[in-house]
């Protein structure tokens, strides 16, 4: 997602808050294999980056930050239910509708993103092709970039500026996507916001099969800066 792409998920198609949010197993039985949850502190880089930044021990919630919670809802409404999510693919990122890319879970620190082995998104050696498990990998952080920019003031910029994967089994059935970087990606955004300078943040978007084990492994690298008024 670049910063455009980034408004690709943002809420263009707000909706009440009235309506109830959607449970994470939105449109029927939740087939999402746990994924573990590692904590802050023993969080590592996929490729021996000690650079990487640590998110803070302390996560501030949404309205220590100053957020605005009904902004966030509006963008977990639309990822979450399943004819909203088509609605925002089909009008902001139409590969997604088509790879069969489906938000299950979306909180304050943490996004999972499922994708099905099918015809339309298979490579020639029998199982799903590798860049619709990178859709996946990038939608799974970039969930939580956009709940922590959208409608904010000032406008923030978003911007994928480098991705690195390693592949560890053939992606033949459900594949699950987590990505638990909600509290770095937070305190990133609100240090652009308070230096005025951009940030360069990596997160880290692990994919694992129904039986849970590990599939791909993606680092994908965001920067965030606050956008200069027109």
């Amino acid at each position: 997602m670049d910063g455009r792409g980034s408004g690709l998920l943002q809420s263009r198609y707000r909706v009440g808050i009235g309506s109830r949010l959607p449970h994470a197993s939105v449109g029927g039985r939740n087939r999402t294999p746990a994924v573990p949850v590692r904590p802050a502190a023993t969080r590592t880089p996929f490729y021996g980056d000690d650079s990487m930044p640590e998110a803070p021990a302390v996560f501030a919630s949404p309205a220590a930050l100053g957020l605005d919670r009904a902004a966030i809802d509006r963008v977990r409404l639309n990822l979450l239910t399943r004819w909203r999510l088509a609605v925002v693919f089909l009008t902001r990122l139409p590969m997604g509708l088509f790879a069969g890319l489906r938000v299950r879970e979306l909180t304050d620190e943490l996004c999972r993103v499922t994708v099905r082995y099918r015809w339309r998104n298979r490579n020639p050696f029998g199982s799903t092709y590798w860049a619709v498990l990178g859709m996946a990998a990038e939608l799974a952080s970039g969930a939580l970039v956009i709940q922590y920019t959208n409608d904010r003031k000032p406008s923030i910029a978003t911007l994928v500026t480098g991705v690195s994967a390693r592949f560890l089994k053939k992606a033949v059935g459900e594949t699950t996507f987590l990505c638990d970087a909600g509290r770095l990606i937070a305190s990133e955004i609100e240090q652009a916001i308070a230096t005025g300078q951009p940030r360069e943040f990596v997160t880290e978007a692990r994919g694992v099969a129904a039986d849970g084990q590990p599939v791909a492994e993606f680092s994908i690298t965001w920067s965030v800066k606050v956008r200069t008024p027109k």
